[in-house]
């Protein structure tokens, strides 16, 4: 399944409802998994964004429903993002990015002449 990195940010009202019951987590879990989602790893964070959750979800609609979900109780902001593997993600990186064309057939006369033909002829 695709993994998604999610940022939550607690209103007042949220850190107040978190330090009263420390079980929430727990519920957030179930919630999540409720959705057809799976967290993979759950970090807590200085700052702004008090907690980063990486979560496998089925698919781009199950992530978005996630994020819609967490925010509908009012008490916490929630922003959701594909992640990509690391191991992907180095590959990647190590691609070219030179370009071979445009060939020399492609800047020819008839070549230009005919992509002028079919655009005007439409």
């Amino acid at each position: 399944m695709p993994l998604y990195v999610m940022l939550s940010r607690p209103n007042a009202e949220g850190l107040h409802h978190l330090r009263t019951n420390p079980d929430r987590l727990d519920e957030v879990r179930r919630e999540i998994e409720a959705v057809d989602a799976k967290i993979v790893h759950r970090y807590a964070l200085p700052g702004n964004l008090s907690f980063l959750t990486v979560v496998e979800a089925p698919n781009n609609v199950g992530a978005f429903r996630l994020a819609v979900e967490r925010q509908s109780s009012g008490r916490v902001h929630t922003d959701i993002f594909p992640a990509i593997d690391l191991d992907l993600f180095t590959r990647l990186l190590g691609q070219t990015t030179e370009t071979v064309g445009p060939f020399r057939w492609q800047t020819s006369l008839w070549a230009r002449s005919s992509v002028v033909c079919c655009a005007t002829t439409r």
